[in-house]
């Protein structure tokens, strides 16, 4: 399938399920934005001057493009058959700026984002009832591993208040789902599938995220392996078990600020994550704890490190947090660990993305190589 029918397809398929029509559509593996011209029955793809008119469940392209069939298949899938390529695809428009479409074997895919106004090429979507503090605008800021979870509570906070989002995900489902979910509110969001552990991968998101801007604002390096990873004592860990801990954990963050950190604006923050056993010990736990150690001192040398440029690097060391990472815990464990609170309650995602949004801020401008536990009061230091 051509390009430009891939970008017909996005636009068609956003018109049928919000009823308006975009003025822009923007590549996200690209990063090429081109202009979209609506006409009472259809548009006009600008750069191609191909001429679309909807009829039904049926797009009509002039000559020798054919037609495409489209269906809208509940809230947010469609599927179609393009004619002149005989090619079937798939696809998500979930009523906010993105649109994925996904090849006839739902192997490959590519993202889309259209806008009903655009300043400068760049997409521009700003819903009136988002949060009057605006104190991200303009800026972009990166998230790893915010496909859900921590990381997604982060990028709703930060993308609340006018950050435009970049979902780096190894999971495209889940980033997609991210992407979805944040520009039905109205966030300017764009996911970026990225393995951590993956040099080139990381470069390519990278490059992918700085592409529209005048550089990243901030970095957020949260993509963590932590998933049903205790109950080992320190020699029954096996090695291949230690070595991929360290390579997600320590190597992805580390790999992150190295791809985004060149891409960044002087005075921007990058806030990294690390975990409160760091300072109470957590048995069982060895190799977890051994990488979210290294973080800390990883975190204290880029601070030295990206002074010059007056980025500040802070990191946030959350508490047992109710979310996905932590689903499967014993209740007696959550009972545990509360006893030992001074503020007695479960840690919630709403306790830990205002101190991430505050590091990221103007507001935390004379702050940098600190990392601040965010536990209630579990682990004093």
């Amino acid at each position: 399938m051509q390009p430009e029918i891939r970008r017909i397809i996005a636009v068609d398929a956003h018109r049928r399920k919000t009823g308006h029509c975009p003025v822009l559509v923007h590549s996200l593996g690209t990063g090429e934005s081109f202009a979209i011209t609506p006409t009472p029955d259809g548009f006009v793809d600008v750069s191609t001057g191909i001429a679309v008119r909807s009829s039904g469940e049926r797009i009509l392209l002039p000559e020798p493009h054919g037609s495409i069939d489209i269906r809208m298949n509940g809230d947010v899938a469609f599927d179609g058959f393009d004619h002149s390529c005989r090619e079937a695809f798939s696809g998500r428009a979930g009523g906010g700026t993105s649109v994925t479409i996904y090849d006839g074997e739902g192997v490959d895919y590519f993202q889309y984002a259209v806008a009903a106004d655009c300043a400068g090429g760049l997409i521009t979507r700003v819903d009136p009832e988002r949060s009057m503090n605006q104190r991200f605008a303009g800026k972009r800021i990166v998230i790893t591993g915010a496909g859900r979870g921590l990381g997604f509570a982060y990028a709703d906070r930060l993308g609340s208040e006018g950050a435009s989002i970049v979902i780096a995900e190894i999971d495209p489902a889940l980033g997609m789902e991210a992407v979805d979910k944040l520009t039905a509110k109205g966030i300017e969001a764009m996911f970026v599938a990225t393995d951590v552990t993956s040099e080139t991968s990381v470069a390519d998101m990278a490059r992918i995220a700085a592409k529209g801007c005048d550089g990243i604002h901030g970095l957020v390096t949260n993509a963590a392996w932590a998933n049903n990873v205790g109950g080992r004592l320190y020699n029954e860990i096996e090695p291949d078990i230690w070595d991929r801990m360290m390579a997600v954990n320590v190597k992805g963050t580390w790999l992150a600020v190295r791809a985004v950190g060149p891409l960044m604006r002087d005075g921007g923050s990058i806030v990294t994550i690390s975990s409160d056993c760091i300072y109470w010990g957590a048995p069982r736990l060895l190799h977890y704890a051994t990488s979210k150690s290294a973080i800390i001192g990883m975190t204290r040398s880029l601070a030295r490190e990206f002074g010059d440029r007056m980025i500040r690097v802070n990191c946030v060391a959350p508490g047992l947090t109710v979310g996905e990472a932590t689903k499967d815990i014993p209740e007696q464990r959550w009972k545990d660990y509360a006893d030992k609170q001074i503020l007695k309650r479960k840690q919630l995602s709403d306790d830990l993305d205002g101190v991430v949004a505050f590091l990221l801020s103007e507001d935390s401008r004379f702050i940098t190589g600190q990392t601040l536990a965010v536990d209630g009061g579990f682990a004093l230091h």
